[in-house]
């Protein structure tokens, strides 16, 4: 009698690759999972052919597959690990890449350079990049925090009275639900759940960073007797 013995599959297929096959397999299309998580069309079919280029950050990109792997009942953990694998990857291949190129060109004869020219040459290249990096470090220092907000939408009637607050900020530690602070998770995502009144509501949130900037979206939400709520072409 054959005896078997259970091993692990390995895989090689990417974080994205595996979304696009289990949304496949749901049957859902990018604009039916776009319009359900409120992200880009074009972000989640970045993500699906691993053109993590075209997305804004690894904060929002870390982000989006997290809610996208969730949606699709899959383990959001592991697929934020498998994207910090690819990434981590990616970096070495780049950096061994270059290492190689490098030391290609070491075999290359340089002519002769006058020393005195060269030495004056990377003092100025120092002095250039100590006034680019400087100009940066006060532009990030005196500039108010990035704030993107995924759910809700600006304006919006609904039946609903549950709303959920969720999206990201960066160059900010404190984020504020109409002057009421929220937690903040360690990569800068948020997400908080509340219910509203029936009628109008305005709401505020505002990301502060500790140099005291501030950026601050309004919100309008109606929330309206089931029922009432008229569909809109």
């Amino acid at each position: 009698m054959n005896s078997f013995v259970s091993k692990q599959i390995l895989t090689t297929q990417t974080i994205g690759e595996r979304l696009c096959k289990a949304r496949k397999g749901w049957g859902l299309t990018l604009d039916e999972v776009a319009s359900k998580i409120s992200i880009k069309h074009v972000y989640l079919a970045s993500i699906e052919v691993g053109q993590y280029q075209e997305l804004p950050g690894d904060v929002y990109t870390l982000e989006y597959i997290k809610r996208y792997a969730r949606f699709l009942h899959m383990d959001p953990i592991v697929a934020a690990k498998a994207y910090r694998l690819e990434r981590t990857t990616h970096s070495a291949h780049k950096t061994n890449k270059s290492r190689t190129r490098t030391g290609f060109l070491k075999i290359i004869r340089m002519p002769y350079v006058d020393i005195r020219i060269l030495a004056k040459g990377v003092v100025l290249i120092g002095v250039l990049s100590i006034f680019v990096y400087g100009a940066y470090f006060a532009h990030a220092f005196f500039s108010p925090p990035v704030l993107e907000i995924t759910s809700p939408s600006p304006y919006q009637h609904t039946e609903q009275s549950g709303v959920i607050l969720q999206g990201a900020i960066q160059g900010g530690r404190e984020v504020f639900l109409n002057n009421e602070p929220i937690a903040v998770g360690g990569s800068g995502d948020f997400f908080e759940s509340f219910y509203l009144p029936e009628g109008l509501n305005l709401l505020s949130v505002t990301a502060r960073s500790r140099r005291g900037k501030e950026t601050t979206q309004y919100f309008t939400i109606i929330v309206e007797e089931k029922g009432t709520v008229v569909s809109r072409q």
